[in-house]
């Protein structure tokens, strides 16, 4: 785990504790690409970084509400690379059940970047960046970091 990831991974914790995801691991699984290697790729497996297990309360036709979970899988970098990129925008297409996120560390905050699946072709895919007023995502990391760093 090197320092990026690791400083995600208390952010991780610390949202475990509040309860805003139930639970989260580091690198616990491989997702297959491909089914035969392409060509001068060795390893056509997409490894990622972080799985984040979230809650989901869902309103039921009925008036009641039924528990559920969502799965995502975060990927932390310092710099991405287009053969990072090309990994986790095919997995995306390939596993759209799940959510795929790309996860940078800029100016004090958190950046989160979507990819979703492309309707119009099967390995297609384009990314969405999920933005945040400036204030309140800005006020929202001060205080997880500052939190963190006090020890609570």
């Amino acid at each position: 785990m090197n320092k990026l990831e690791k400083k995600y991974a208390e952010n991780l914790e610390l949202k475990k504790m509040a309860g805003a995801i139930v639970d989260w691991r580091f690198e616990p699984m491989r997702l297959r690409l491909t089914p035969i290697p392409l060509v001068g790729e060795k390893n056509p497996f997409y490894k990622p970084d972080f799985l984040v297990i979230k809650p989901v309360i869902k309103k039921t036709y009925f008036g009641g509400f039924q528990d559920g979970i969502k799965i995502e899988f975060h990927e932390t970098k310092g710099h991405w690379r287009e053969a990072a990129l090309i990994r986790i925008k095919m997995a995306a297409s390939l596993y759209p059940w799940f959510k795929f996120i790309a996860v940078t560390w800029e100016r004090g905050g958190w950046r989160f970047r979507e990819f979703k699946t492309d309707p119009t072709g099967p390995v297609a895919s384009q990314a969405s960046e999920i933005r945040y007023p400036e204030e309140v995502k800005q006020n929202h990391w001060e205080r997880t970091t500052t939190r963190f760093e006090k020890g609570v």
